[in-house]
């Protein structure tokens, strides 16, 4: 199962991913640096070379979750195509980090209402999206694509329009370019994508229908619609959208 993602490391590195994987599967529910260089026992390598490793190394992250791709659907097959179509299930999360110069740390608004947490958070923000698959009587989701949503402060990520002008990545850029790259893994069939009702806004649907990816979510409380503008009758500026309607009191 590992030697499919050899191409995404040099040597040094390739140990280290092997072992880490390994520490993963066996170390239960805290996963700190320490114990993942007690329990690769069987790799010899100090604690300051898996802080390296997993700080400073490079690794090819975009040929990993492709390889994973390919892996799932190489073992999976069939059962990850439902209704002629891959499901991938969207989400964002926090990670807390304390303050320093770790890139991307910042205060995040809490859209949860998680009881155990405040309403802000301090730490990384990530977009997470599996692919999900209907087997036996059950959903299962494989997480595969990870993105780091940069924010304001130190943003990491960058657009580049096609005039040339640069700005960094809004949230919505972020999460978007998430799906495009998961829909560029994923060949031979089209994506349809799940999400909650967060995502249900038009800077979100639309370049996904312009792209032939299929969203399903719930309606938002606040979600608006305009019919067709009036005819310009030749006087003032010609109006852009018709009357405004409250989708959820259409119901």
């Amino acid at each position: 199962y590992l030697i499919i993602f050899r191409s995404a490391f040099y040597r040094p590195g390739w140990l280290c991913f092997q072992g880490f994987i390994w520490a993963m599967l066996l170390s239960g529910s805290r996963k700190c640096v320490t114990r993942i260089a007690c329990l690769c026992f069987h790799t010899e390598r100090s604690l300051a070379s898996w802080e390296r490793f997993l700080a400073e190394q490079r690794w090819d992250m975009t040929l990993v979750m492709a390889k994973l791709a390919e892996l799932l659907r190489q073992k999976i097959g069939a059962a990850l195509i439902y209704k002629g179509r891959y499901i991938m299930g969207l989400d964002t999360t926090y990670a807390a980090k304390a303050k320093g110069r770790m890139t991307g740390v910042q205060k995040w608004s809490e859209h949860s209402a998680n009881p155990g947490r405040g309403e802000t958070v301090t730490g990384h923000h990530w977009a997470i999206g599996g692919l999900l698959s209907f087997i036996g009587e059950r959903w299962r989701c494989f997480p595969i694509w990870t993105r780091l949503i940069s924010g304001r402060k130190n943003p990491s990520h960058f657009t580049v329009s096609a005039e040339g002008d640069v700005h960094p990545m809004t949230f919505w850029e972020s999460v978007l370019a998430l799906v495009f790259q998961a829909s560029g893994m994923l060949t031979g069939c089209p994506l349809c994508v799940v999400a909650d009702a967060y995502f249900a806004k038009a800077c979100f649907f639309n370049p996904l229908t312009e792209n032939a990816i299929t969203l399903i979510t719930r309606l938002r409380y606040d979600a608006v619609g305009w019919d067709d503008p009036e005819e310009y009758k030749g006087r003032g500026r010609p109006p852009k959208r018709g009357k405004k309607w409250k989708l959820a009191d259409l119901w």
